[in-house]
């Protein structure tokens, strides 16, 4: 009866373990889009009002901790001789989360200030607006993987018992 005790332990030991991996994971992709989402806002604020630079925005960007990499990397394609949009449209089609990326992508970095300010706005708005619904869908899937992982396991602790 001990080795089916233990079984059971290590059963259920695993399901909490793989449901703790998946909420880790959800969490970690709505943090990249709400950063996201947060350095274009940032994007499209100072070039409204502050009316600075955009390697001045890229390299400022830069620095931030969970999305900086990306900025930085654009950055570093532009001071290589790279046009702007080709350097932004390379780095964020690596993103391994395609919706965001495909948000991101969609964005056109040219023109005057008025009509980058406003593909800014949208692109931040698109952004916010995956993030709330990452956030409504994330916890209803939250309770259906709880769900089926709890009763998975008490199916093969049954099983073993």
């Amino acid at each position: 009866m001990t080795v089916q005790a233990g079984g059971a332990v290590l059963v259920l030991a695993a399901a909490v373990l793989g449901l703790w991996r998946y909420g880790v994971q959800r969490r970690q992709r709505r943090t990249l889009l709400w950063a996201l989402a947060a350095a274009v806002g940032e994007m499209e604020s100072a070039i409204r009002w502050q009316q600075m630079p955009m390697m001045a925005l890229l390299e400022g960007l830069a620095e931030r901790e969970t999305v900086g990499t990306y900025f930085r990397d654009t950055a570093d394609m532009v001071q290589g001789g790279i046009p702007l949009q080709c350097a932004w449209e390379q780095v964020f089609s690596g993103i391994t989360d395609g919706e965001t990326g495909e948000i991101l992508l969609r964005l056109t970095l040219s023109g005057d200030r008025e009509r980058l300010v406003g593909a800014l706005g949208r692109t931040r708005e698109e952004l916010e607006e995956l993030y709330r619904r990452r956030c409504r869908e994330d916890g209803q899937k939250n309770r259906v993987a709880t769900a089926a992982a709890l009763c998975g396991a008490g199916l093969v602790i049954i099983l073993l018992i």
